[in-house]
């Protein structure tokens, strides 16, 4: 799946059409949301930002790092606090997150 076939699939999944999205993201025709859904335009990073923060999901689904599951879950887990985040961490057997004091020295 490509990049702009992604951002067309979480549009339609927000039941948004290329109209709402442009209208969203400061776009004056839905022409511009449809180049960019059939990879004619690359957006900058400025509106990948934009696109992801109209769609309500993080600008990575965007990238295919995720199946569905797990990007149904990121709202979640944006949402949690350090100690569930941690517990993920080690289910996932993920290292603890490094937390750095003024001095970059970690704590």
């Amino acid at each position: 799946m490509t990049f702009g076939e992604r951002i067309k699939l979480t549009r339609e999944k927000k039941e948004m059409t290329q109209e709402d999205l442009a209208h969203a993201i400061g776009l004056k025709t839905k022409a511009a949301v449809s180049k960019i859904e059939k990879g004619i335009v690359q957006p900058n990073q400025k509106m990948i930002a934009k696109i992801a923060a109209a769609l309500d999901v993080s600008p990575v689904v965007f990238f295919g790092y995720y199946d569905d599951d797990i990007i149904e879950f990121l709202p979640y887990l944006a949402q949690a606090d350090s100690v569930t985040l941690e517990n993920i961490r080690s289910i996932l057997r993920m290292p603890p997150k490094k937390i750095y004091n003024s001095e970059k020295e970690i704590i």
